[in-house]
């Protein structure tokens, strides 16, 4: 063989090298892609069908075998239950709409790539119920003090509707022959069910003179006005001496009177 036909030869199996990839990746199934290890690493490409078939050699005489693109399965979005919309966080809160059924439910991105989640317009507040009637009660019926003395009461209030909501002002006041004093204290929320019990503290005047009071009762909600009375006897100390003594001596002005 001449040097020509030497070169010509040399050529053509050059030539044909160059052609195995191509004609290799015939071999390969639809869908499938005659590659390196290396290349399908670098792609992320899997083995064709799981198998590792040779599909030939590349330029290097590297093995060349089928690969195929990952199955990616498709996540889907969570679907929003009825009556809940898709909304962005700053949506949510500029609407006023709050977690669908109380749960942060993801349910999209908007075209900034901002998550999205579930929402739900509020429930409307229910109406507020009127006050029918009002009741209060006041113990003890009877209590003996003097001034300067703290007495404490305990007052019962009844309401209806029970479900009523609101707050109550209650003062207590005490009067006798002209003498006056109020007690006020601050409002009361109501939340729950009646009754009401609460104990309310009064500290008697040092002025107030000795006499039996009237101490009512003022319980105010709603609309509607309760009262309830109760006594209160008011000694001063030595008070009780002083007529015991002026007794004693009218006692001896008679036995005197009649020797």
């Amino acid at each position: 063989m001449n040097r020509k036909n030497t070169q010509i030869v040399a050529l053509l199996i050059g030539a044909i090298i160059l052609l195995i990839p191509s004609v290799c990746t015939a071999v390969c199934p639809e869908g499938c892609t005659c590659l390196t290890e290396a290349e399908a690493n670098k792609l992320g490409y899997t083995l064709c069908e799981g198998i590792k078939k040779i599909c030939g050699y590349d330029q290097y005489q590297n093995p060349m075998y089928c690969y195929q693109k990952p199955t990616v399965t498709p996540i889907p979005t969570p679907v929003c239950p009825e009556e809940c919309t898709c909304l962005t966080v700053e949506e949510a809160n500029k609407l006023g709409f709050a977690p669908c059924k109380g749960e942060k439910i993801f349910c999209g991105y908007d075209q900034y790539q901002k998550p999205m989640y579930c929402y739900e317009k509020p429930a409307p507040a229910a109406k507020a119920l009127p006050l029918e009637s009002l009741s209060v009660e006041i113990v003890p019926e009877n209590v003996t003090a003097k001034p300067g003395d703290t007495v404490t009461y305990k007052i019962k209030v009844e309401w209806i509707p029970e479900t009523w909501e609101g707050t109550m002002d209650i003062n207590i006041t005490i009067n006798a022959f002209g003498f006056e004093k109020t007690f006020e204290y601050p409002s009361i929320p109501v939340t729950d069910v009646p009754p009401l019990v609460q104990e309310i503290p009064i500290t008697i005047p040092d002025n107030a003179p000795p006499s039996v009071y009237k101490a009512k009762v003022i319980v105010k909600a709603g609309d509607k006005t309760a009262t309830d009375e109760t006594s209160l006897t008011l000694k001063v100390p030595g008070f009780e001496a002083v007529f015991a003594f002026a007794g004693l001596l009218a006692v001896a002005y008679l036995v005197r009177k009649r020797r």
